[in-house]
């Protein structure tokens, strides 16, 4: 079943078949092969926020930038709501959606830029491609196809030559991730892979589950991302 009304791709988590929900006749796009793979979440996960809203994992994303990946998922609540999470070697985030009111160019926010009256400043940005697809997503994405970025702190951009999203940003801690989805700290942790350079990161965050980001948002775009100056 399609959970999300707006979702424009949707690969099966049987047989790999990737389908073109924005086509009359749902047009078979190919078969993603899907090798075993390690990662903290599913699609099709559950969370519950403390004001008892349900959120479904309807999709992930997994990206690599320069020998380096990590892993996208959209989340949706039960009202329709949806925003992404982003686990980067260690460490989590939640992507709220922005909405702009503004003309943006992000070919011009690799430096200091400002953003609907507030000041920013880029520390990395660089160009991903899609490893890997499962579940449904809101954007036509496909295998292969070279998605480009920018870390802006507390806000991220995110971007192809037809759509470009623009996030904000906020950490949150694996004990707040524990929380919301009802897992054990070793059944995260599992899924919670490290890559090799980034030794001198021990990976500590607030585990202390009361992490008040409960809201939405995305993710925290650690040492994989390319720095400025």
């Amino acid at each position: 079943d399609i959970h999300n009304p707006r979702a424009k791709v949707v690969v099966c988590a049987n047989c790999g078949a990737q389908l073109d929900l924005t086509s009359p006749d749902y047009a078979f796009l190919g078969v993603v092969h899907h090798d075993p793979m390690t990662a903290p979440l599913k699609v099709g996960q559950i969370a519950t926020d403390d004001d008892g809203t349900r959120w479904r994992v309807l999709g992930q994303l997994r990206y690599e930038d320069d020998g380096f990946h990590w892993d996208e998922f959209l989340r949706q609540a039960d009202d329709g709501r949806t925003f992404w999470i982003q686990y980067d070697d260690g460490k989590f985030a939640f992507y709220t959606p922005r909405r702009l009111k503004e003309a943006l160019d992000p070919l011009k926010c690799t430096g200091r830029f400002d953003l609907e009256g507030k000041g920013y400043v880029c520390k990395s940005f660089g160009a991903a491609l899609i490893q890997r697809i499962e579940g449904e997503l809101t954007w036509k994405a496909t295998v292969g196809q070279t998605v480009r970025w920018i870390d802006a702190g507390a806000l991220a951009m995110e971007w192809t030559e037809r759509e470009l999203e623009v996030f904000d940003v906020a950490p949150v801690s694996k004990g707040r991730i524990v929380q919301l989805f009802g897992m054990s700290r070793a059944e995260l942790e599992a899924g919670c892979y490290l890559q090799a350079d980034d030794s001198d990161d021990d990976g500590d965050d607030d585990d202390s589950g009361d992490d008040d980001s409960g809201g939405c948002g995305l993710t925290v775009f650690t040492t994989l991302r390319r720095s400025i100056g």
